[in-house]
């Protein structure tokens, strides 16, 4: 999973925003720890990942199209 863009994560929904936070891969440079915490504020204020959007996104990260 590639790390998204911050405007991509300022219009992201809930779920989307849950989905970043369980598959994003370790952050490895300063950027992409900015994202994270982003990310982890911003779904904090729309109540964490919920039960319901736990189960609906699962724990197997989800494959990447080949392009």
């Amino acid at each position: 999973m590639k790390y998204p863009t911050f405007d991509a994560v300022s219009a992201a929904s809930h779920e989307q925003l849950a989905r970043w936070h369980r598959f994003l891969p370790v952050a490895e440079t300063f950027e992409q720890r900015n994202l994270v915490k982003f990310i982890g504020e911003r779904l904090a204020k729309l109540g964490g990942i919920t039960d319901v959007i736990s189960k609906k996104i699962g724990w197997e990260e989800p494959q990447e199209k080949e392009e």
